[in-house]
């Protein structure tokens, strides 16, 4: 614990116009920019403000001086601590961002006691940019002979941040954050378009919760290295896998499930987990009965409308079966058309003379084109009831038929009729073997 020093203050006073802390500095730019500490550092960092400025630290005689000197535009010499805090907060604070250095955080110390000339960096061209202030307070920043901390300036401070809360900087950005201006706050954020997905996959849900973006995730969630450099989108994965086997998500095809955006907010909520932009509202009445019971009506609505939509495809499958079946009667229809066309056209080849007045081998022809067309004619009634028939099967039942109508004239063997009747065969009745049995 460190022990309070009035006597020091008065020198950090007296040094304050002359210069500016890190922390100050970063606080300064992060609070007027919007941004997180980490974009700061990362900004100072790519602006080369490290070496445009020379670093000082406070030595043991409570003087603050300077402990490094630009070489060129790329190269110091001597301890640069400035540089030292900047690195630091833009390695760490990618992962855990936060929106100013507090007292309790750990760059506190270090970027409390390492700093700037204050007109130098306050004269900078990346800084001026950046239209901190209005030209009326720029000229009061840079008023030799005046104490930065005096009243002109702290009213500057004040009218611009009213009642500032200083937030730790271990803060997630996506746990809740008290303001008094709420609504001011939420105007300027811009949320992520996935934010307002009706539906979350698993590793949406785990970028939501961890504040990472799903696009810029991809496939890397599944590589090993990767999640062990980014813990906290690991352990949101898990955290998420867990609701999973819970049964929170839906299966909507092998191995891929989505969870509704109305049941995840209900689910985090119930979980103390309050998300900005995403189901922040629901944490400041989370046991109002009302919004239950519209989140439960609401979820009945969207289980119904799935109903629906999975009994409409059945249907159209239904639909599409019937037409497919419509479409082999016609062309069996058509098949047997023809058969019987062929038929005509050769008895249309033969003389105009009745079985009777033929005698001789014409005779025994005629009969047996006969007798050959009726068999055809006998199967293709068979085989529309049952296209699974068998030939040897067929020939069988056709020889069974026909006994009754013309018993002296069939031919002694099945294999004679088995000829007769192939052209005319279905594909399933020209297969070898028996086919399984139904039970």
């Amino acid at each position: 614990m460190q022990l309070s020093d009035p006597i020091l203050d008065i020198i950090k006073t007296d040094e304050s116009l002359e210069f500016i802390s890190l922390k100050e500095a970063i606080n300064l730019l992060a609070r007027k920019t919007n941004s997180s500490t980490f974009g700061v550092a990362t900004y100072l960092l790519n602006k080369k403000v490290h070496i445009l400025l020379d670093s000082h630290a406070r030595q043991n005689n409570h003087k603050i001086e300077a402990t490094s000197l630009a070489i060129d535009q790329d190269h110091w010499c001597g301890e640069n601590d400035c540089f030292f805090w900047l690195n630091y907060i833009a390695e760490n604070g990618k992962h855990y961002p936060s929106f100013s250095i507090g007292d309790n955080s750990k760059y506190n110390a270090g970027c409390q006691e390492s700093f700037w000339k204050r007109e130098e960096f306050f004269d900078l061209e990346c800084i001026r940019s950046l239209n901190l202030f209005s030209t009326e307070e720029w000229n009061t920043l840079f008023q030799k002979q005046q104490y930065i901390w005096d009243t002109n300036y702290l009213n500057i401070l004040k009218n611009d941040v009213p009642d500032l809360i200083e937030i730790d900087s271990d803060i997630y950005l996506n746990e809740s954050i008290n303001f008094e201006d709420q609504r001011a706050y939420q105007e300027v954020r811009n949320y992520p378009l996935f934010f307002k997905n009706d539906v979350f996959t698993v590793q949406e849900s785990a970028c939501l919760i961890s504040n990472y973006d799903p696009y810029l995730v991809g496939n890397k969630s599944r590589e090993v290295v990767w999640l062990n450099e980014n813990p906290r989108y690991a352990e949101a994965e898990s955290f998420i896998y867990s609701a999973l086997r819970g049964g929170l998500f839906e299966e909507i095809e092998d191995e891929f499930y989505v969870v509704r955006a109305e049941i995840l907010k209900t689910f985090l909520s119930s979980k103390d987990i309050f998300i900005d932009g995403f189901n922040d509202g629901a944490s400041a009445n989370p046991t109002n009965e009302n919004l239950v019971e519209n989140t439960q009506l609401k979820n009945t609505i969207a289980n119904l409308q799935l109903d629906v939509a999975i009994e409409q495809a059945t249907v159209k499958e239904l639909n599409e079966e019937i037409e497919k079946l419509k479409t082999e009667r016609l062309e069996k229809d058509q098949k047997i058309k023809e058969l019987e066309q062929l038929n005509l056209n050769a008895d249309s080849d033969l003389p105009d003379l009745s079985v009777e007045q033929l005698t001789g081998l014409a005779k025994r022809n005629q009969l047996a084109q006969d007798r050959q067309g009726m068999a055809r004619i006998i199967a293709l009634s068979f085989w529309e009831k049952d296209q699974n028939i068998l030939i040897g099967d067929m020939a069988d039942r056709v020889y069974r038929t026909m006994i009754d109508y013309c018993k002296d004239d069939l031919p002694q063997l099945t294999d004679t009729l088995k000829s007769w009747i192939r052209p005319v065969a279905t594909e399933e009745a020209q297969k070898k073997g028996r086919p399984k049995s139904s039970i």
